[in-house]
């Protein structure tokens, strides 16, 4: 019984915020609230191909693939195989959620560490934490071992208080990592840990969704909640614990339901583990996902600064059933940008 009233206390405290974490970051990236536009030279396409089982196809080539922009067929004018280099930022929640999380048993990196043995040797993590805000903790490097103690140091210091602060400003974060990554090239994607609770302003929350819908880099995100979603069953509750289940209840769907939304919007996937063994499960199909990419370019038809919509099909005489992964819009710059 007493599990369960713990439980059921520090959800609530979770889902509220209220308790605070000294933080003591720097390499803070800059807020913005600013529309990420396409510049006039070319629009860039990331590609995940699945065949009818559900396994990614690979060996494609430039030829293979027909980009449209506004349903104008455009030629593709830059190729990148899924053979290519990855850039992968690591953005993990480091506020007082993730204190009480571990104060409770369920660790936020779970199995995290080991994601950067899954990453292939010629891709290029780097690793953002958010509160208040987004900080670089670590950038990007060819080298995938400092991962692992980079991770390992960021956990101690979270289960000692020394990370982050009540606020989970999540989308605002998640705009300043567009910003950063517009000036950097190849495919890139983000794998969000988070628990999906966002203390940003609304105005936020409608601009990453807006934005995420015209970058070119797929969100994945793992919900940080793990075994708390196995609230105790089964057991004669009083009119104030059943009160506190429905809130809590109702606060892991609107955090859940948020993940979604996100990951949606930039044609990712969201995940919601249970256990290791499910958290594991999550990294090595994220890993695949962004292994399964390939990188296409083409130029607009027209720059007028508005939305455009992106379509792509492949043509190639072995894959007839096939599904196609891609971000569905752009926003077009204008000839006075740079």
């Amino acid at each position: 019984m007493w599990r369960a009233v713990k439980l059921g206390f520090c959800v609530a405290l979770l889902l509220y915020g209220a308790r605070r974490a000294t933080a003591q970051q720097t390499n803070e990236l800059p807020s913005s609230r600013h529309a990420i536009h396409i510049g006039a030279s070319q629009v860039n396409v990331n590609v995940m191909v699945m065949d009818s089982h559900g396994h990614f196809v690979s060996g494609l080539q430039r030829d293979d693939f027909h980009v449209f922009d506004n349903g104008i067929e455009r030629p593709v004018i830059s190729f990148a195989s899924n053979d290519e280099p990855s850039r992968i930022v690591l953005l993990i929640e480091s506020g007082a959620q993730e204190y009480l999380l571990g104060k409770l048993g369920n660790n936020l990196f779970v199995d995290a560490a080991e994601f950067a043995n899954t990453i292939y040797s010629f891709d290029r993590v780097a690793i953002v934490t958010y509160s208040d805000r987004a900080y670089v903790e670590r950038d990007f490097t060819s080298d995938a071992t400092p991962v692992q103690p980079a991770l390992k140091e960021l956990e101690f210091e979270l289960m000692n208080g020394g990370a982050g602060s009540s606020a989970a400003a999540l989308s605002s974060s998640l705009a300043a990592v567009l910003y950063w990554l517009e000036g950097v090239r190849g495919k890139k994607a983000i794998v969000l840990i988070s628990t999906g609770i966002d203390t940003s302003p609304p105005q936020d929350r409608q601009f990453i969704k807006d934005e995420l819908e015209v970058s070119d880099i797929p969100l994945f995100a793992i919900s940080a909640f793990g075994d708390l979603r196995r609230l105790p069953r089964h057991q004669k509750l009083t009119e104030d614990r059943r009160e506190e289940r429905a809130y809590v209840k109702e606060g892991l769907v609107g955090a859940d339901g948020w993940l979604r939304n996100l990951t949606t919007a930039s044609s990712g996937h969201a995940y919601f583990p249970k256990d290791a063994k499910e958290f594991t499960a999550a990294y090595a199909e994220i890993t695949q996902f962004v292994r399964g990419e390939y990188g296409i370019g083409f130029r607009p038809t027209l720059l007028d600064g508005k939305r455009h919509s992106i379509s792509v099909k492949v043509s190639h005489p072995w894959y007839h059933d096939y599904h196609l992964d891609h971000r569905r819009a752009y926003i077009a710059g204008s000839p006075v940008q740079k």
